[in-house]
């Protein structure tokens, strides 16, 4: 079956971080402007890009980022207001060292931060989604599985609030899946 363009834009995201992860930005940066060639407004996309920085005046290369550089990209993508992309990277150190007890906390902060962004963006807690495709178009959408079950909860009658307690999962992990379904318009929080 063939990657449907939201699978292609999220894979070479994924595949742009962790190549950006283990240093390897010029591959990195591939992956970031593919995205942006198939997603000309990706921001997501245009953050990461942001982060990788010329060696020098004139100098045609760019600069290797490594664990370290890695921690202060994400801080800077942090104190910019480009709390998506800075979680993408916490995340990626947490995943290389589950004891950062540094990250962690940042990573946190990012979290409280970005659970009231993404509240905002559904309408609130008691805004009712409803899905806006057909269940054969989503078909196309390669969702986890977690996303895939708490889509399966919206009814057009349950309340954001009740598909937190509804699907089990952590607050932030239901809002963080409920805004990625609405930026690709999956659904809708009628105002």
């Amino acid at each position: 079956m063939e990657e449907s363009r939201s699978q292609q834009v999220a894979r070479l995201l994924q595949e742009g971080l962790d190549h950006y992860g283990e240093g390897n930005v010029p591959e990195a940066e591939r992956c970031w402007s593919e995205v942006l060639f198939l997603d000309p407004e990706n921001g997501e996309a245009r953050d990461y890009l942001d982060t990788i920085e010329p060696e020098g005046e004139g100098s045609p290369g760019r600069r290797v980022e490594r664990g370290p550089d890695l921690a202060e990209d994400a801080l800077r993508l942090m104190r910019a207001g480009h709390l998506d992309a800075a979680l993408e990277l916490f995340e990626t150190l947490l995943r290389r060292d589950a004891d950062a007890l540094e990250v962690e906390s940042y990573l946190e902060m990012v979290r409280s931060k970005l659970l009231d962004r993404y509240r905002e963006r559904v309408g609130g807690l008691e805004a009712v989604p409803h899905v806006r495709v057909s269940g054969e178009a989503l078909m196309r959408f390669n969702l986890p599985a977690t996303t895939g079950f708490l889509l399966s909860l919206v009814d057009g009658r349950t309340s954001v609030n009740d598909l937190i307690s509804l699907s089990g999962l952590d607050p932030f992990d239901t809002l963080r899946a409920l805004t990625g379904l609405l930026e690709a318009g999956v659904v809708e929080c009628p105002g």
